[in-house]
């Protein structure tokens, strides 16, 4: 490539205001995760988000190591990278104030105000257990184990 053609191609990445790109998850920490990308430098630490403060609120997808991204690259400068789209996903997390939801492959987890529902559940199941009919129908402990046993599939 020409000196003119360089310096051509200098002004119109220095003009441009967002790049998307894609590439492969080579790392995922809490924050943020590393792409590698074919024939070009690695984006390190791509934002999951595209705000640059830290959010006491925020939705999250967590994208699979070795899956394939799409990543916003703001006014062509690879320390601004964020993620835009996923092919795979590992975990999604919600959390507003107090509430916090998050689901991966171990389940769903669902926390309020200090209280998780699984326990709530489980606790509600186990006072059931205890209820004793002494006319009609007795309640089936069994049943109510297996249910118990049920939830924790789906509840972590």
């Amino acid at each position: 490539m020409s000196a003119f053609e360089q310096a051509v191609e200098q002004i119109i990445k220095k003009n441009e205001k967002m790049i998307i790109t894609s590439g492969v998850v080579s790392k995922v920490t809490d924050t943020t995760i590393d792409v590698t990308r074919d024939e070009m430098p690695d984006l390190i630490d791509v934002r999951f988000t595209s705000i640059l403060t830290s959010v006491q609120n925020e939705f999250k997808i967590v994208p699979k190591e070795g899956s394939t991204v799409l990543c916003g690259i703001i006014e062509n400068d690879k320390s601004e990278a964020y993620l835009l789209g996923v092919s795979e996903v590992e975990k999604v997390s919600l959390k507003i104030d107090d509430l916090v939801w998050e689901c991966d492959t171990k389940g769903h987890q669902i926390d309020n105000k200090g209280e998780s529902l699984k326990v709530v559940l489980s606790d509600l199941i186990d006072e059931i257990n205890k209820i004793v009919v002494i006319y009609g129908n007795d309640v089936d402990h069994v049943k109510l184990i297996e249910i118990q046993t049920r939830m924790k599939l789906i509840l972590k």
